[in-house]
């Protein structure tokens, strides 16, 4: 299992009676998304962390009047080490030098102090192992895509998903709207208020670009979804749909597996996507760099989160789900199945919706058998595979007129499938 959740912690939730159930169920995904290296078992009743070998951060759930987070440096008594930290986030109750509690007493602090946790515990948890991690520093400008600002150091492995929040604004297209995407836009009516925003974030020393949408006077955390688009990068097709999903009462974030929130041009976009297809666990790395940051977006349910792409993002999302990911489900729209790293059994823990064309020359019919049979062999709990007649690749996007070349938008297979991508949200979020 490649994931740091485990099965054990997942059932717990499931069947927990506490008031702040989901914030809790979000929370500790923060705490395992802040490091790969921590771990996750049952103590004292409750999920608790494990980093080099010794319990670093446990729930306190016989509280009920909050969420309450202990951290402490596990079991056994230990001499007077020097041991110090320093706490720069300002949560921590301090009981004693090395042992203090973290509470939220509601959805907003979370959402408020979810980023300052994440930091928190990335450092508490390295405080005394010899890796200790220095505060983050203020935000500088922003550097080229693939280089770390001089004064981080190294990239290490996994750097905390950090983020530089856009503003609500009127959405800014690279260009003015085609009259095919105004009418894919106005397909799902705005019956209430959304907002959106671009955002920088950045992971392993390279900086990201994303755009969110999401309902204005949403109350309580909504499911999430994560949307990546075709090989062209963070491109006006998947904005409108990320506000299309935001009409529809999600959190909807596009984007960015290239880095530096790159629109490439249709000469570069085949080159720069063969680095991914022949590299799938650059793919997944990209991907859960993505998910990280939709679940540390203010308003999410982390507990209900979906990933779905189009065409190359399509493939990025069924890699994600051969990693391991235990996302709620995940949506291929005519993406390529096949793949150098095929799933191992057990590997996919997550629900499919593949949606792809019969006449997708991408997609031919023995790449389907060939999906069918890895999905069968893994184990999949979970899968649908449907195929609309006459379809070619990206029929789901309006401006996609090569036939020659077996690329058409067709407007009804485009309607099917985000009729059945509905359903499988409802059924899946239920």
């Amino acid at each position: 299992m490649s994931s740091n959740q485990t099965s054990e912690i997942d059932a717990f939730l499931r069947g927990l009676d506490h008031p702040f159930k989901a914030q809790v169920a979000q929370l500790r995904l923060a705490v395992l998304q802040s490091d790969d290296s921590i771990s996750e078992h049952m103590k004292w009743n409750a999920p608790s962390f494990i980093f080099a070998g010794e319990d670093r951060v446990t729930f306190n759930l016989r509280t009920r009047d909050r969420v309450q987070i202990i951290l402490h440096r596990g079991s056994k008594v230990k001499a007077e080490d020097g041991f110090s930290f320093v706490d720069e986030s300002g949560l921590v109750s301090w009981v004693t030098g090395e042992r203090g509690t973290v509470s939220f007493h509601d959805q907003a602090e979370v959402d408020d102090r979810l980023e300052s946790f994440l930091r928190l515990i990335t450092r508490w948890v390295r405080a005394d192992s010899g890796e200790a991690v220095a505060a983050v520093p203020p935000k500088s400008p922003s550097p080229a895509a693939g280089h770390a600002p001089a004064d981080e150091g190294p990239a290490r492995s996994r750097d905390v998903i950090r983020t530089e929040a856009g503003s609500s604004m009127p959405v800014s297209y690279d260009q003015p709207l085609s009259e095919g995407l105004a009418a894919l836009l106005d397909s799902v009516e705005e019956s209430f208020a959304i907002t959106t925003a671009e955002l920088r974030y950045r992971a392993d020393g390279i900086e990201f670009g994303g755009f969110v949408a999401k309902p204005a006077d949403a109350e309580g955390p909504l499911p999430g979804i994560l949307i990546i688009s075709d090989w062209t990068g963070l491109n006006d097709h998947v904005r409108v749909r990320a506000q299309m999903l935001a009409r529809l009462g999600y959190v909807a974030l596009a984007g960015d597996v290239y880095g530096g929130g790159a629109h490439l041009s249709s000469q570069k976009a085949p080159v720069e996507a063969a680095k991914f297809y022949d590299d799938p666990e650059l793919f997944r790395a990209r991907m859960k760099v993505n998910l990280k940051r939709l679940w540390a977006e203010p308003g999410v349910d982390t507990s209900r989160v979906a990933v779905m792409g189009y065409c190359f993002g399509g493939s990025a999302a069924l890699e994600l789900a051969r990693s391991g990911s235990a996302v709620s489900g995940v949506v291929s729209f005519h993406g390529r199945l096949d793949t150098r790293h095929p799933a191992d059994e057990d590997d996919i823990r997550t629900r499919l919706l593949v949606l792809t064309g019969g006449n997708d020359p991408v997609v031919p019919d023995d790449s389907v058998v060939r999906f069918e049979n890895e999905l069968r062999s893994a184990k999949a709990p979970d899968w649908q595979l449907v195929t609309y007649s006459g379809a070619m690749h990206a029929f789901t996007m309006p401006d996609a007129n090569s036939p020659e070349f077996g690329a058409q938008f067709d407007a009804l297979a485009d309607y099917r499938s985000w009729i059945a991508m509905q359903v499988f949200f409802d059924e899946i979020f239920a």
